[in-house]
């Protein structure tokens, strides 16, 4: 049943309750799921299938024991109803991190009324035991309408209670008021105060120090962290400051027992955020320090009639806000009372700029990129070579962005930002998923300040006399702006809107027209420090149960592709990423918006940094340390402890003073760098022919809380795919002997060295004689002094060539990523002019198709002249045949498992691989469960054939095959 279900496309609502179900895999293939009823299917063996189905808003699994698998459940940050009534869950604190995400939430602007089900599980409800089950849902669960319980059951007593709380003070540090409501004092010596969950160096408060009851104590939030004890009012000062923007609080006991804790909102100035009564809080007009909470401030809320979306028609978008006015702005700027103006519902909201008070519906129209406005704006130099600014052009689409605040008594409401796209067109969606960027305009085109145009600093520095791309401009800053940042998969479904902020990217890309782009989720913006969505499907933790869906930072990529075909770095990062040992970045082609105006197409990237690391290797971000550049610096160490980088440099002099060829110099290596990680970013680079990654675009990272081995990372491929006669190999493994011999072009020992180097001399890539200093390349050369290295390097670019890089593998997938940026890419081009045409574009799509089929074998000869220069045991090649077993199990060569999951093997019966004849392989049969291996067949020697195991030399082409049977009950 479930097996046709899944076939079924676009399934968006599926109702499987009391279905007898055991086994629910199949429905990995509905990742568009909206709503999934489970209901009373208790033999359902894992619930894994949920991490593929980010969409989910409904989810009901009564009668589902799920406390075993609630892993897969903190991923759907999407959530606005979910039944988990007798599930056999003892601990929410999961469900309360989603909460801290948004989901199950209540949320008037967006219209969402929450519900929740959490009734007859076996929660511990003890006190003295510590924290109980229910306690992380407490800051949560008044803002969910339909929830049951009502109240949470027997909730712990608190003798100390977080009272009030300032957070931005216009006269004075910051405090936190603590209220004890019991008949004893209260000794708060090891008591601690946080602003991090299970933080384990938290702020504590003084020996000593008590409340008494019916009492207050006021903390400084200073960040003194002293306790002045010659003062008699006693003042406390916390070792930290409170951000404006809101934060966590966390009360806890002298035995780490949880207290009290609560969710701190934005605080405008002046004001206070205290209880009401025992389950609620609110913003307070009068702060009231060491007295009564009475003064709240209500009605700062906005409703809006329709959420941010596509829509195929006009909409009349109105706005509530309970005893407070509403200011609005269309021009991507936050609303400023002070200068608010009349609104005229009879106009069209496009275009309009400034701040309006809200009184009648908002007229919003289909509409189109305005041509005249910030889409008007140069953004280079006018003294570009190539690459220059040119003006848009055509009918272009366009959204209206509308961003509010609520005013009432001097205060101002958070910012609520949304965005409308309004076109006839948009039933199917977009072909790309969108962002949608809002931000004052000034930010971005201001002469004096803003980061995308050339500006002020540009004037400033009229007589630069070097290139135009490194010219000072306004651009060249890292100032980071503040944006709402909202994104749409394609059909409209918006997957997270926030505000965070946002900084030009990279180097001399920062002149190009269109700039690269660094997205970043801080808690000074917003209550979530991160983009809470499965961006990039197929994407895995490292414990490979979960899809990665948490992003500190992203970043919509440009670089010098967008002139050509859009695609090198970005398919040489996505072809590569799962099979590769090297650390890849996931891309994803996206369109963006920028105040609503069309900005055309982006490369959604990761960013790699200690965030990326810890979340796809599960490990703690703290100990992780990342060097940028192949000879560490300590000023190329982006993270981890002071001094980090001076390993890596321990390893790098070891390979250079070290004579590499004996073994237990070598085991050393492997102790201290992953091995296959270091060959695989050199295969990736050398094959790409792009020879930038020697001196830099490489980062090498490690983590004491992982294996403690170095690993290897690499960036900005857009120059791949291009120069398919390029040597990189000689640039890569560059030990100057091919230049030391090319000098004198002699070889009395050996006629055939003589003829490789006659062969090469004459068309020695000039990137060679680029790399003056050797170290730049002595951790490969050095290493490939050694036996057992050379041959694993060798064998895994044979390897690599017969599978990932296999003609026929990489081309079908650059075809697709081709075709999914296709139909996107008119409207791009005339936005930007670049690249020239699709005429153009498709001529650099046919280019790269040639390089890849002809790269290979180029590249087969770049090794052979490489290593035969040196004298090493490379001799020629020949093709490896296997004739794939069609039962019982399957044969597995070097790193190379050959299954249908291989790239190059599929569903075919006889595979082909060119291998190096010198460099024997290694073979391995490897039965299936209730198999056993038989014997090999074909080209094997007689004694080697009844090893399952066995290293193999060959001179000559060669054919091979594997025999399995049935293994009795004893094997």
């Amino acid at each position: 049943m479930l097996e046709d279900i899944s076939r079924i496309p676009g399934l968006e609502e599926l109702n499987l309750r009391n279905c007898k179900l055991t086994d629910i895999s199949a429905l990995s293939r509905q990742n568009g799921l909206r709503y999934l009823n489970l209901h009373s299917n208790p033999n359902i063996d894992s619930l894994a299938v949920l991490t593929y189905m980010p969409r989910l808003e409904s989810l009901i699994l009564r009668n589902v024991p799920v406390a075993n698998q609630i892993q897969h459940l903190t991923k759907l940050s999407g959530l606005k109803r979910l039944n988990l009534r007798n599930t056999g869950i003892t601990d929410f604190s999961f469900l309360a991190k989603l909460m801290q995400q948004g989901a199950l939430q209540d949320s008037l602007s967006q219209g969402i009324i929450a519900e929740v089900d959490i009734r007859d599980n076996p929660v511990a409800i003890d006190p003295g035991a510590g924290q109980i089950g229910y306690d992380p849902l407490i800051p949560y669960w008044d803002n969910i309408t339909q929830r049951e319980p009502r109240e949470l059951p027997r909730q712990p007593s608190r003798h100390v209670i977080i009272n009030e709380i300032v957070s931005f003070n216009s006269d004075g540090s910051d405090w936190i008021e603590l209220y004890n409501p019991g008949t004893e004092a209260i000794k708060l010596s090891g008591w601690s105060l946080s602003l991090i969950d299970n933080d384990e160096n938290p702020w504590r408060f003084p020996e000593n120090s008590s409340i008494d009851p019916q009492a207050y104590l006021i903390i400084l939030a200073s960040g003194e962290n002293f306790q002045n004890s010659t003062d008699t009012k006693g003042e406390i000062h916390s070792s930290y400051t409170l951000p404006a923007t809101g934060c966590r609080l966390i009360l806890t006991d002298s035995r780490n027992r949880l207290v009290d804790f609560i969710n701190i909102p934005h605080i405008p100035q002046g004001h206070s955020y205290g209880k009401i009564n025992d389950n609620s809080f609110g913003i307070m007009q009068i702060p009231s320090p060491r007295e009564v909470n009475k003064s709240q401030l209500l009605g700062t809320e906005i409703e809006f009639s329709h959420t941010s979306g596509f829509f195929f028609e006009e909409i009349q978008l109105t706005m509530q806000c309970n005893e407070a006015d509403i200011f609005f702005t269309l021009d991507g700027s936050i609303p400023d009372p002070a200068v608010a103006r009349a609104y005229s519902a009879n106009r069209d909201a496009a275009g309009q700029q400034g701040t309006f008070l809200y009184k009648d519906p908002i007229q919003i129209q289909p509409r189109s990129t305005n041509l005249q406005g910030i889409a008007s704006i140069p953004t280079t130099v006018p003294n570009t070579d190539i690459w220059g600014w040119k003006p848009p052009k055509g009918k272009l689409p366009g959204a209206t962005t509308v961003r509010a605040i609520a005013s009432q008594a001097n205060f101002s409401s958070q910012v609520y930002t949304h965005t409308y796209f309004i076109d006839p067109q948009l039933r199917d969606g977009f072909p790309l998923a969108v962002f949608a960027l809002s931000t004052a305009p000034e930010n971005l085109f201001a002469y004096e300040k803003g980061i995308y145009v050339p500006g002020i600093i540009y004037d400033q520095n009229i007589g630069y006399e070097g290139n135009w791309m490194s010219h000072p401009a306004n651009y060249q800053s890292n100032h980071e702006i503040p944006v709402h940042i909202a994104f749409f998969e394609p059909d409209g479904y918006q997957g997270f809107s926030q505000e965070g902020g946002m900084r030009i990217h990279g180097g001399w890309s920062r002149a190009q027209p269109i700039k690269s782009l660094r997205l970043y989720a801080r808690k000074t913006y917003s209550i979530n420090n991160a983009f809470y969505h499965n961006i990039f499907n197929g994407s895995a933790g490292g414990d490979n149960t979960s899809a990665v869906n948490e992003f500190r930072r992203l970043l919509l990529r440009s670089g010098q592709s967008l002139f050509r075909s859009h695609l090198q770095d970005a398919i040489s990062h996505a072809h590569a990423h799962s099979f590769l040992k090297v650390d890849l970045l996931r891309y994803r082609p996206v369109i963006h918006f920028i105040n609503g105006e069309y900005w055309g197409i982006k490369n959604l990237r990761e960013v790699f940094d200690e965030n990326y690391i810890a979340s796809h290797y599960s490990i703690p971000v703290e100990g992780v340390i990342i060097v940028e550049g192949p000879l560490a610096y300590d000023s190329q160490q982006k993270a981890g402890p002071e001094g980090g980088s001076r390993d890596f440099r321990e390893l790098l002099q070891f390979v250079e003073r070290r004579d590499m060829r004996d073994p237990d110099n070598f085991a050393r290596v492997q102790q201290l760098m992953d091995i296959d990680s270091f060959i695989d970013y050199n295969i990736l680079r050398i094959y790409s022919a792009d020879p930038d990654g020697v001196t830099k675009h490489l980062a090498m990272w490690k983590s004491a809380d992982h294996d403690g081995r170095w690993r290897w990372h690499t960036w900005d491929l857009d120059n791949a795919l291009m120069f398919v006669n390029n040597d990189t190999m000689t640039f890569y493994a560059n030990d100057k002997t091919v230049q030391e011999h090319l000098m004198t072009q002699k070889s009395q020992e050996d006629q055939n060295y003589s003829d490789v180097l006659a062969m090469i001399s004459d068309d020695l890539n000039a990137a060679v004689q680029a790399v003056k200093a050797p170290r730049y390349t002595a951790l490969l050369t050095g290493l490939l002094q050694n036996h057992a290295f050379r041959r694993r390097f060798i064998n895994r670019f044979a390897d690599v060539l017969n599978s990932l890089y296999r003609p026929e593998v990489y081309s079908s997938a650059l075809i697709q990523a081709a075709q999914v940026i296709e139909e996107e890419l008119p409207r791009h081009i005339d936005r930007w002019g670049y690249p020239f045409s699709i005429r153009y574009w498709r001529s650099q799509i046919n280019q790269h198709i040639d390089f890849i089929n002809r790269r290979p074998e180029i590249l087969r000869r770049h090794i052979l002249d490489y290593f035969r220069t040196r004298k090493m045991e490379i001799r020629g090649t020949a093709q490896i045949g296997i004739d794939l077993p069609t039962q019982g199990g399957s044969i597995r060569i070097n790193s190379l498992s050959l299954i249908p999951e291989t790239p190059s093997v599929g569903d075919q019966t006889n595979w082909q691989g060119i291998y190096f004849t010198g460099i024997p392989i290694e073979l391995e049969a490897v039965p299936k469960p209730g198999w056993k291996f038989t014997a090999w067949t074909g080209d094997i020697p007689q004694n080697q054939r009844e090893n399952q195991t066995i290293t193999l030399s060959f001179q000559k082409d060669i054919q091979i095959s594997a025999d399995f049977s049935k293994a009795t009950e004893r094997e």
